[in-house]
């Protein structure tokens, strides 16, 4: 796992981008932490390019869920600006790709793509494609194939 600093970074201006390579698995997660951390220190907006990932799992979710707390609770936005198909596969299975992209002040959001207020809000809101019956049919056959 690397973490560097791309151009374009000022401390002027208080953006930060950050290209992220190689992988970002549970066997990266806390050197990603060490080397992620630092940075907000010295700046205020953040940009992560994400394209490089060749490994993404759970604990690399985990890392994009504590650097965007941590962005949030110092009022700093973190967003993603570019992401491997692995990336983008895992944060879409877990419903949480909106709450790492850009939004302008313009964006008001309609009722039906409105984005939940927390992470835990994203995982459990209601499935629309998901068909009652098919939903039923999945209890049914677990049930029957319980002793």
């Amino acid at each position: 796992m690397d973490i560097s600093k791309q151009k374009g970074s000022n401390l002027k201006t208080g953006l930060c981008k950050l290209k992220f390579r190689g992988e970002l698995s549970i066997y990266d997660a806390e050197a990603a932490m060490g080397e992620l951390l630092p940075y907000f220190d010295d700046y205020k907006n953040f940009e992560l390019d994400l394209s490089d990932i060749s490994e993404f799992d759970s604990a690399g979710v985990q890392i994009l869920l504590l650097g965007k707390k941590e962005a949030s609770l110092a009022n700093k936005p973190l967003v993603i600006t570019k992401m491997s198909a692995s990336v983008e596969e895992l944060l879409e299975l877990y419903r949480l790709r909106s709450l790492f992209q850009e939004t302008t002040e313009n964006d008001t959001p309609s009722e039906s793509t409105a984005t939940p207020e927390t992470p835990s809000d994203a995982l459990f809101a209601p499935q629309d494609n998901v068909p009652d019956e098919a939903l039923g049919a999945l209890f049914q056959s677990t049930e029957e194939g319980s002793p």
